[in-house]
């Protein structure tokens, strides 16, 4: 469309090309076609009219012919999980070009676009150190114990259909139906966070007490799944039966609420004091306890990017940070429960991704393509980690500019590195006098060049950004 306006108006400036682009984006389906045309015929005089009804004929004939049944659907179903305001997309997986790193010694699981997808082809690796181009967090797919997971149907002249199709599909097995009969409003609340979005869903209980499905998911398949609110990582079992669900009436996203993953599990099941479902909890002793149950899942791989020196001491000043190839998998290993259950990554996707351990421990969960640090150097700190009392930690001098890296990006200007972090970056690099000099920047930089590294924005809106400057002071 652009093209063609751009090569055939001869005005030099007859317009300002992105005013109409971000007017034309407007079009999300048919029924703001006429607005938005009207706008823009306005906002056109003269000659420069005709052109653009030409031009606009030309795009919607294409749309018409290769997509518009997608944006019927779309003006249909919009909004999230969550919020679930106006609707919701339809069930479409966008791929992604990042990557993840294969720690199984013998395949690695590759998930299709559609629901119905099937395992593709296993990639071969040679001592669990290939990677593979793929989306995140499917390394343990094939893998995963089984979940369990709630479906919350809000109108009881729904509730027969829905249960039908529960009842019937071969990929969750249905273990416990129950009514909520009190405390919707705080009920509601936990689930959605906000007194807003309570009131969206009519305090959960918009048709009287709402009816409460349990399922047990013996295969969970996690993947990436573009919704018009977030490209979240969720369980696509549970989201592939709650679009079909939705799609048996008219109400769309008003007849049902699903969980996504195990943690919104909780949020469902908790404030009803309905916890016995699936096995217990496991027990920790010590902290090594917990890298020794995660050294028993071959598909998963961690390293520890800070503290590792503490965890031999079985003495945790603070928390533990620590990179994982999965983050739903280390979650469903440990039993891990995240602090902030409105700002977490099981939320759409959502910043930060603070966990606590047993009641005990607290983890600062960092996964692969977070922006932490650039998606490469994850991956290589994770194909080349050594383990070191019993705990897999990076290699010597990726783990010295790493904590530079830190030290600069991430801490504010001049922070000092603690002495026993200093003694590990001087004996990898002794010409540095400190983590803040011009000498230490500039080292780090000509790491991050030779290794094709970049410096990334973290995901976590709670750790600090600072890119680096260019070096003004003498060496």
């Amino acid at each position: 469309f652009f093209f063609f306006f751009k090569r055939h108006c001869r005005d030099p400036a007859p317009i300002k090309i992105p005013t109409v682009y971000r007017i034309f984006t407007m079009v999300k389906a048919r029924r703001d076609a006429k607005l938005s045309i009207s706008v823009m015929l306005s906002f056109l005089k003269g000659r420069h009219r005709s052109l653009l009804l030409i031009c606009m004929t030309v795009c919607f004939a294409s749309m018409y012919f290769n997509g518009l049944n997608l944006i019927n659907k779309i003006s249909q179903t919009v909004g999230n999980h969550d919020l679930e305001m106006t609707g919701e997309d339809p069930p479409v997986l966008r791929s992604s070009s990042r990557k993840i790193l294969n720690p199984d010694s013998s395949t690695a699981a590759a998930t299709d676009d559609d629901s119905d997808d099937k395992q593709g082809k296993a990639l071969l690796a040679s001592d669990a150190d290939e990677i593979a181009t793929s989306r995140l967090d499917i390394a343990c797919n094939s893998h995963r114990p089984p979940e369990y997971h709630t479906f919350v149907l809000w109108d009881p002249a729904l509730w027969e259909s829905q249960e039908e199709l529960l009842d019937k599909t071969s990929v969750v097995e249905v273990v416990d139906k129950f009514e909520a009969t009190a405390n919707h409003l705080e009920w509601c609340l936990t689930i959605y966070g906000s007194q807003r979005d309570a009131k969206v869903h009519g305090n959960c209980k918009p048709n009287g007490n709402p009816k409460v499905v349990v399922v047990r998911d013996p295969k969970p398949d996690y993947g990436e799944w573009k919704t018009l609110g977030a490209l979240q990582v969720l369980n696509k079992n549970m989201y592939s039966l709650k679009t079909k669900m939705r799609g048996l009436n008219k109400l769309g996203w008003k007849s049902v609420h699903s969980s996504n993953n195990v943690e919104e599990t909780k949020l469902v099941l908790e404030p009803l004091n309905r916890k016995q479902y699936g096995p217990p909890l496991p027990e920790f002793n010590a902290i090594n306890d917990i890298f020794d149950l995660l050294d028993e899942h071959n598909c998963f791989r961690y390293v520890v990017l800070r503290s590792h020196e503490e965890i031999k001491q079985d003495f945790i000043s603070k928390d533990v940070d620590i990179l994982v190839n999965d983050y739903f998998m280390f979650k469903s290993i440990t039993g891990a429960a995240n602090i902030n259950r409105k700002k977490m990554r099981d939320f759409d996707n959502g910043p930060n991704t603070q966990v606590i351990i047993g009641g005990k421990w607290t983890f600062d969960v960092r996964y692969v393509g977070d922006g932490y640090y650039s998606t490469d150097w994850e991956l290589q700190m994770l194909r080349d980690r050594v383990k070191i009392d019993g705990v897999w930690v990076q290699e010597s001098m990726s783990y010295a500019m790493s904590l530079i890296y830190h030290y600069l990006v991430h801490k504010p200007p001049n922070t000092k590195a603690t002495s026993s972090r200093w003694v590990l970056i001087s004996q990898e690099m002794p010409q540095l006098d400190h983590e803040n000099s011009c000498r230490a920047r500039t080292e780090l930089k000509k790491y991050l060049t030779a290794h094709n590294y970049t410096v990334t924005k973290p995901h976590d809106t709670d750790t600090g950004y600072y890119p680096l400057k260019p070096c003004n002071t003498p060496q």
